[in-house]
C-alpha cells in the first residue's frame, strides 16, 4: 500500500486501501502478522468504475502466520498487491515480520517490512489522436525499486489499535529522464471495537483507518453486524468516509471459507454506476505452535 506523485500534471492520491482493511490487517500493518494461533490466507479483488473503458483495479493477498518459536512471539507475513490505473502498473511483493510480548491484558507487537516495487507504463497503448504529456513514455516502460515500513499495534480480547508508516524510504522510480513517479510515505492509524449484547450470537465490530501523506487524507468508519451460530457466521454492515464514499458489506462463512461482497458509491457522483465492486475471500487454519506442526483441526472465522 503506497501513495504515489508523479513529475507530470498528476494530482498526488493516496492508492486504495482494501475495502476489507479489518480483516487484511497485514495490508494495513506490518505489526499484525502472526498475531494469533492461525495461519491467514486472504485476497481482496475490486473493479472501480466499470462503466469506464480502463477501469482502475486493485488486487491484494496476503498470507501470515506465527513463527514456532518462543511460545508464539514472532510472525511472519508474505504479501503480493497489484494497482492498475489506465496505461499504468504499481505491483508490490513485501516481506514481512513482527515481534510481540504480553502488556497488562493484551499483547503489544512491533513489525517491520521489505519489498520490491514496481513501476510500469504502457506507452505502446498511448492513442497518438489524444492529447497527452509528452514526458510520458512512447514505448512500454519498467522501473524496480526497494520499499521499507515499520509499524505498532496493541490488541486486547474486545479492542485493537494499531499505527504503521509505508514507503518509510520515500522510494523514487525513473521511467524515463523526465518522467518519474515517487512514493511518499504513507501513514496509517488504524482501531477497532467489539460490541457485546445480551444475544451471545451478536456481535457488532466498529473499526476505523486513518490515512495520510503530505499533501492527502482519508478516513474510513466501519460498522459490522456479526451473527455466529455454532460455525456459520453471517454479516452486514456499512463504510463511511467523509467527503469520499459510502460503502455497503455482506458476507458470511461458506464451506468452511470466508466469502465477501463490497460496493463503494462515491458520494461525489450522481451514477450508482461508478463505483467499486469487489470480493473477499479468507481462510485459516489452525497452527501449532507447541508441537512445532500444522495441526490438523481447520476452521475459520471472521476477524
Amino acid at each position: 500500500m503506497v501513495a504515489w506523485t508523479c513529475e507530470m500534471p498528476m494530482k498526488a492520491q493516496l492508492n486504495e486501501a482494501p475495502i476489507h482493511y479489518f480483516d487484511l490487517q497485514s495490508v494495513v500493518n506490518p505489526a499484525a502478522v502472526g498475531a494469533d494461533k492461525w495461519m491467514h490466507l486472504r485476497a481482496e479483488g475490486t473493479l472501480s468504475f466499470a462503466g469506464a473503458q480502463r477501469h482502475p483495479r486493485t488486487f491484494y493477498v496476503a498470507a501470515d502466520a506465527p513463527l514456532p518459536l518462543s511460545r508464539q512471539q514472532h510472525g511472519v507475513g508474505l504479501q503480493w498487491m497489484r494497482h492498475q490505473l489506465d496505461l499504468s502498473t504499481q505491483q508490490q511483493v513485501v516481506l514481512q515480520y513482527a515481534y510481540r510480548f504480553p502488556l497488562g491484558k493484551g499483547a503489544l507487537a512491533a513489525g517491520a517490512q521489505i519489498g520490491l516495487l514496481t513501476e510500469t507504463f504502457d506507452g505502446e497503448k498511448l492513442d497518438p489522436s489524444q492529447p497527452h504529456n509528452p514526458a510520458w513514455p512512447t514505448s512500454k516502460a519498467t522501473e524496480h525499486a526497494m520499499t521499507m515500513g515499520v509499524g505498532v499495534c496493541y490488541v486486547q480480547p474486545l479492542w485493537f489499535a494499531g499505527f504503521a508508516v509505508h514507503a518509510l524510504n520515500a522510494p523514487t522510480l525513473q521511467l524515463t529522464p523526465a518522467y518519474a513517479v515517487t512514493h511518499k510515505p504513507l501513514y496509517s492509524l488504524v482501531g477497532g471495537y467489539d460490541m457485546r449484547f445480551r444475544n451471545p450470537h451478536l456481535t457488532l465490530k466498529m473499526s476505523a483507518l486513518l490515512q495520510a501523506t503530505q499533501k492527502k487524507f482519508r478516513a474510513d468508519v466501519t460498522a459490522r453486524m456479526v451473527y455466529q451460530r455454532d460455525k456459520k457466521q453471517v454479516y452486514g454492515g456499512l463504510t463511511y468516509s467523509p467527503t469520499h464514499a459510502v460503502t455497503a458489506l455482506v458476507g458470511g462463512t461458506f464451506h468452511g471459507v470466508v466469502l465477501g461482497y463490497h460496493y463503494e458509491y462515491y458520494t461525489s457522483s450522481s451514477n450508482l454506476r461508478e463505483g467499486r465492486h469487489g470480493c473477499f475471500v479468507g481462510y485459516q487454519t489452525e497452527f501449532n505452535v507447541g508441537s512445532q506442526r500444522r495441526g490438523r483441526h481447520q476452521s475459520i472465522r471472521i476477524l
